[in-house]
């Protein structure tokens, strides 16, 4: 997802926002507070304490390691200008597993990876599943 926003590759399955905008790009970092990214352990504390960026177009991307997020892997914040925030969550998965929980965060879009993607896409309390073909064209 990093390399794809890098090169502005966006996609309208993984990445479906504006490709004509020339955005800047953070990596776990505008917080308030200038609060280190590791100390935070979940969804609600990381979206109190995003920062609105400088400039705009805007691409924030928040990974945590070893997934200490319940449900997410990656989040994304997309601010097209001042005061308006869209949000993404990526969920990671090995496998064909599906996660048990619903998504309740107020995200555009929740979109579920899956070492073994359907041959359809499909929705599943609120998750997107890709299938494989689109799994194919967006990661070769």
């Amino acid at each position: 997802l990093l390399i794809r926003l890098v090169t502005h590759s966006f996609d309208p399955v993984f990445l479906p926002f504006s490709s004509d905008s020339n955005y800047s790009l953070s990596f776990n970092t505008c917080l308030k507070c200038e609060i280190p990214f590791e100390t935070i352990k979940d969804v609600p504390t990381l979206l109190e304490n995003m920062k609105t960026p400088q400039r705009y177009p805007h691409v924030s991307v928040y990974y945590p390691h070893n997934s200490v997020f319940n449900m997410y892997d990656v989040l994304i914040a997309v601010y097209k200008k001042r005061g308006h925030r869209d949000l993404y969550g990526y969920s990671l998965k090995e496998g064909k597993k599906i996660p048990k929980i619903i998504c309740n965060h107020n995200f555009k879009l929740r979109v579920l990876v899956r070492g073994q993607p359907a041959i359809n896409n499909s929705k599943l309390r609120m998750w997107t599943m890709p299938s494989e073909k689109q799994h194919e064209a967006f990661f070769g």
